[in-house]
């Protein structure tokens, strides 16, 4: 019961990129074949309850996933924390005068202050809540100096996003979604990167190999997105696509990661199996174990 339940967690994420990827196509063919600049500019379309719950749901995924590593898990904790906010601050600048047969008018203002704030409260519930339950139970690892500088600068980068939502709400309005998706990328490739490491310390190299393309390419990508959207117009439709294949890029690694680890609780039990099964040693104590959890 309990591995099944694992396992539709694993799927969910990939399942909901495709419920997202359906309606961004459907109204792509209701708009005649017209993209918008972003896939956050559906935001403003009939796509928009879709986006929203698409976010929430991978975050809610992202936190709810226990990692490999105490290292995985803190970032994959703070990613989906931050999908929340590329869910609930729309993208400011999009033109959306090529595809607007069908728009959707909100009163945006009114809705992020409500539900950034909702999203504040109950994110301040859930740390609280981790740190009194679930912390007592929490392990050596999570007190890792890796770990730790981690969290710091996770807690650093949402601590500015408050601030300025409560000092300065031109500026987040402005600037908090691209705060949040580009730091949410970040997050996901590092732990793509660990996930090839710990791949590599238990000698599957295929896999390994796998995982170090899938962050080239979204590290590419993403490159490729604040370089776009810094010269030229939001509206350019270089930065949608480019979009689609950073998403695709996720569930390409979310499928791997899944396949690789399906009839295991996580890397560290595939490496004790591996060890019983073929007698091979396993990683040695050291920071890069520590942070794969190989």
């Amino acid at each position: 019961m309990a591995r099944d339940t694992y396992r539709y967690l694993r799927v969910a994420p990939l399942v909901v990129a495709l419920f997202l990827g359906t309606s961004v196509t459907l109204q792509r063919g209701v708009d005649g074949g017209c993209s918008l600049g972003s896939i956050s500019a559906y935001y403003f379309t009939p796509v928009h309850s879709v986006f929203v719950a698409s976010l929430c749901v991978i975050g809610m995924c992202l936190i709810a996933n226990q990692g490999n590593s105490a290292f995985e898990d803190v970032v994959l904790n703070f990613s989906g924390f931050l999908a929340f906010l590329v869910a609930m601050v729309p993208m400011v600048g999009a033109d959306l005068r090529p595809c607007s047969g069908t728009l959707v008018q909100y009163d945006t203002a009114s809705a992020i202050t409500n539900n950034v704030t909702a999203v504040f409260i109950a994110a301040l519930a859930a740390e609280v809540l981790r740190w009194v339950v679930i912390g007592r139970a929490r392990n050596q690892d999570y007190r890792h100096p890796v770990v730790v500088i981690t969290a710091a600068l996770g807690y650093a980068v949402v601590a500015r996003i408050v601030w300025q939502f409560f000092r300065d709400q031109t500026w987040f309005v402005a600037n908090a979604h691209n705060w949040a998706a580009v730091t949410m990328f970040v997050g996901i490739i590092l732990v793509i990167l660990t996930n090839a490491i710990g791949a590599y310390l238990n000698r599957d190299r295929t896999w390994a190999l796998g995982y170090v393309l899938t962050a080239a390419l979204m590290i590419v990508l993403l490159v490729a997105v604040v370089l776009i959207t810094a010269g030229s117009s939001v509206n350019d439709t270089r930065v949608f696509w480019i979009e689609v294949v950073l998403i695709a890029s996720f569930g390409l690694f979310w499928g791997l990661q899944t396949f690789e680890l399906w009839d295991y609780r996580d890397r560290a039990q595939k490496t004790e199996v591996r060890a019983e099964q073929t007698g091979l040693p396993t990683p040695q104590e050291g920071v890069l174990k520590e942070v794969s959890g190989a």
